[in-house]
């Protein structure tokens, strides 16, 4: 009796160990399958809070906080739909009926089975956070988590979803663009291809191929008779800065051939569309090659330095048949115009500067040069300032060359 009594006691404590430890919930993968489905995250935000002069973009993106979410994942998901491979499954009139749906499945015969493609977007997964907030870095990378490389000027989709264990939430998303780098350069060769650029309140679209008039905008200094340059693009190149504080420089040029083959080129420059500066150029590809007929001369290095010395110009002729015409005041420069002179204070675009020095005395703003009597343009050793130069160069009356430009605006 008394071992009955001792057996009964043990069984009994056995099955009492057994279901307290039947409600002890089990740890590993059995305590997924337990976990709920985590609501979807609420994005509240996207934007880039990097400035324009960093290194890199920075992007955060925030959200709310979600149900039974444990953490979150950020992926930056693709922009269209493409086919992804899902599964495989045995080769039969009834798979291939049911995973051949357009736009959505599809199937490829791989020996005796099928491989299911699905039309979908894909998502590159940047990082996983308990937190409501995510920083998307370029060039950082995350653990075991891809880089991001966000670039400037680009339209991105944002993705959050909510995890909870191994169950996820759909995928939430956002789309933002991205700001300008602080420098920025484009060339373009390409025929047909544009470029289109605004300046002065207005906007002009250049085409590689296509003949265009590139003007000189009006100063609003002094009068200005240059009315452009008409040529056709074969390269168009763009430079631009960007700042913290909004303001923005673009440099740009254009180059080609005119209607009657001189070789071209025109160049703008401008801060946050205001015009600073214009230049333009034709000359002929082979008059003068050899520099017997004519030529420039300055005295740019005369002990003074590359940083804001401009220097005098000497233009010197030798042939009987060339003529070079140049004015310093707007005016077109013609064959056989006056000389003319002004009081440097008179002088509409800019101080006069020589030897880094405010000039005061007599100027000359329209010359002639023919052989046997050279000028000179500017005085002796000037320094930078705010200038309008026009210098053309005829051959009898036809034009071989022309410069022009103008930063006093």
């Amino acid at each position: 009796m008394m071992f009955k009594s001792m057996f009964k006691r043990i069984l009994s404590t056995v099955i009492t160990i057994a279901v307290v430890f039947s409600f002890i919930p089990l740890t590993g993968g059995l305590a997924y399958a337990a976990s709920k489905n985590p609501a979807a995250p609420v994005i509240t935000s996207a934007k880039e809070t990097s400035k324009v002069e960093d290194d890199f973009k920075r992007v955060t993106v925030k959200w709310k906080k979600a149900k039974n979410a444990q953490k979150y994942q950020v992926a930056i998901r693709s922009e269209k739909k493409k086919w992804v491979k899902e599964k495989t499954v045995k080769k039969s009139k009834a798979n291939k009926k049911k995973y051949t749906k357009k736009k959505k499945y599809r199937v490829v015969a791989k020996g005796g089975k099928y491989v299911v493609y699905s039309y979908k977007y894909s998502y590159s997964i940047k990082g996983e956070t308990e937190k409501r907030s995510f920083n998307l870095i370029d060039g950082v990378t995350f653990g075991r988590w891809a880089d991001t490389v966000l670039k400037p000027m680009t339209t991105y989709t944002i993705a959050v979803r909510s995890v909870n264990g191994n169950k996820y939430s759909a995928w939430k998303t956002v789309k933002m663009k991205t700001g300008h780098s602080h420098q920025e350069t484009k060339k373009i060769t390409k025929p047909g291809a544009s470029l289109t650029m605004k300046f002065g309140g207005n906007s002009l679209r250049v085409t590689i191929g296509t003949q265009i008039t590139l003007p000189v905008p009006k100063s609003s200094k002094g009068a200005i008779e240059a009315e452009g340059i008409s040529l056709i693009p074969s390269k168009i190149e763009r430079y631009a800065e960007y700042y913290n504080d909004g303001r923005f420089i673009e440099d740009i040029t254009v180059e080609g051939k005119t209607a009657d083959g001189l070789d071209a080129w025109w160049n703008i420059e401008t801060e946050s569309g205001v015009v600073r500066r214009v230049h333009f150029s034709r000359k002929h590809p082979t008059f003068n090659a050899d520099g017997s007929k004519y030529s420039f001369t300055t005295n740019a290095g005369s002990g003074y330095g590359p940083n804001g010395f401009v220097g005098r110009t000497k233009a010197e002729v030798s042939d009987p048949n060339t003529t070079i015409a140049w004015t310093l005041d707007g005016a077109e420069p013609k064959p056989g115009q006056a000389d003319k002179s002004i009081d440097s204070s008179e002088y509409p675009f800019g101080q006069i500067m020589v030897k880094f020095a405010p000039f005061s005395g007599s100027v000359q703003v329209r010359g002639t040069s023919v052989q046997g009597r050279l000028s000179n343009i500017w005085p002796e050793l000037t320094t930078t300032f705010d200038r309008c130069e026009w210098i053309r160069v005829y051959n009898g009356d036809t034009i071989v060359e022309e410069t022009f430009m103008c930063d006093g605006y």
